[in-house]
């Protein structure tokens, strides 16, 4: 598999196990998903990581492969409970991603439809082809 190829399950495995590590006492049981699908009830808190909208980066006048990547990841929460924890959990995200060097594009926003509110935040960083592929300490 192509390096540029890891970068989303790299990214979304690194901030789930900081984030189960950090939430533990407080959100034991935060549901991780970084595929599009419908939330169920049993689903909640839940995180939603996906990489968006990323380009190529640094090309070569031979322009025969991928150099860096400019990674642009769209990180969601969802609770069922109030908007405070929706917060709670985003902090924690974001928190993590400034550790693995990401730049938050945008502070979060929220919204609730009356049961369910909704954090979302958009980070990015470019990662190059030769990066350390733990993304940060």
């Amino acid at each position: 598999m192509e390096w540029w190829a890891e970068i989303e399950p790299k990214v979304f495995n690194v901030t789930k196990a900081r984030m189960k590590k950090a939430l533990a006492n407080t959100f034991p049981d935060i549901f991780y998903t970084s595929q599009i699908q419908t939330i169920k009830e049993s689903d909640f808190p839940c995180v939603y990581i996906h990489m968006v909208d990323s380009y190529e980066m640094g090309e070569d006048t031979e322009r025969l492969t991928i150099n860096a990547v400019n990674a642009t990841f769209q990180c969601e929460t969802y609770t069922n409970t109030d908007q405070d924890d929706c917060v709670a959990i985003m902090s924690a995200m974001i928190s993590q991603l400034k550790k693995m060097r990401f730049s938050i594009a945008g502070f979060p926003s929220y919204s609730s439809n009356g049961n369910v509110f909704r954090g979302v935040v958009r980070a990015r960083r470019v990662i190059g082809a030769n990066d350390d592929k733990s993304l940060a300490p």
